[in-house]
């Protein structure tokens, strides 16, 4: 359709500004009529109506056509606007759940510096809540190992860790120092052969690992895992990568914590000497 104005033919098969498709040819469509959807002047999509027989549209009936044009123009516009806002409250609601989360792990944190396992299940368990994940964990490398250190959800975890290698997900996330996202994981038997056979006997599919990086390398995993093929969104994967850094933080002051504490036991035992020391020569 052209133009922005209701345009009508008595007979299409006369005119040479219509071209008949094979359906309307077969249907047998002679007289035609268009009105344009328009919002804010500009066409949005059109109304057609036909009959099969040759003849004009009587004016009223153009008229009532048009106004049926603008009341659709309305319910399209109302419909854009609801999911418009539909859209926009669920970001903010996404958006106060994840500072209110947040400032739980950050509490948390605060509350037990010397103490980092509460610190982890606490951002293992708020991170697969947010995420919409079955089940999740944390690994923390010690040597060619990796440790379960926390762990949240129904799905077993029927093994203490594993290997760092490229035969499973989180042992590729951490040599590659990047996360690892697979979509059904038993049936990548060739690319992860150790993760494929756990995920399989653990009734595990899309599974996604996280590094947990300080200065540069890569001190364990954040696991994240799904009964069901269910890919992780952008957004998740961006969330889970913030509490990830959570981890890192929550680790280095655990051990900076340990590191003040050894130091002051030094200090007060190097006092005890010294006055022992002065007690003897006085």
């Amino acid at each position: 359709m052209q133009g922005l104005k209701t345009v009508s033919s008595p007979d299409v098969t006369q005119d040479p500004e219509y071209e008949l498709s094979e359906r309307q040819k077969l249907i047998g469509m002679r007289a035609v009529l268009v009105t344009p959807l328009l919002r804010e002047g500009h066409p949005i999509g059109y109304i057609a109506f036909y009959k099969l027989v040759p003849g004009t549209f009587s004016n009223e009936r153009v008229e009532l056509i048009e106004t049926f044009a603008d009341q659709a123009v309305i319910a399209i516009e109302n419909a854009r606007l609801f999911e418009e806002l539909k859209s926009r409250t669920n970001e903010l609601q996404q958006a106060l759940e994840y500072q209110t989360a947040t400032s739980e792990v950050l509490s948390v944190i605060s509350r037990s510096p010397t103490e980092l396992e509460p610190v982890l299940n606490a951002i293992v368990r708020t991170a697969t809540t947010l995420c919409l994940a079955d089940d999740g964990a944390i690994f923390l490398k010690e040597g060619n190992y990796l440790k379960v250190r926390a762990h949240y959800g129904p799905m077993a975890m029927d093994v203490d860790g594993a290997p760092i290698g490229r035969g499973c997900v989180a042992g590729r996330c951490v040599l590659d120092k990047a996360p690892v996202h697979v979509l059904d994981l038993p049936r990548e038997r060739d690319e992860f052969p150790l993760g494929s056979q756990m995920a399989l006997r653990l009734n595990q599919r899309t599974s996604l690992g996280i590094p947990l990086l300080r200065d540069g390398q890569a001190i364990g995993c954040m696991f994240q895992r799904r009964s069901e093929v269910q890919p992780f969104t952008e957004e998740q994967i961006a969330v889970l990568e913030t509490f990830a850094d959570q981890a890192v933080i929550a680790i280095a002051n655990t051990r900076l914590f340990e590191q003040a504490q050894a130091r002051n036991r030094d200090l007060t035992a190097l006092g005890e000497v010294g006055r022992a020391v002065s007690s003897t020569l006085d």
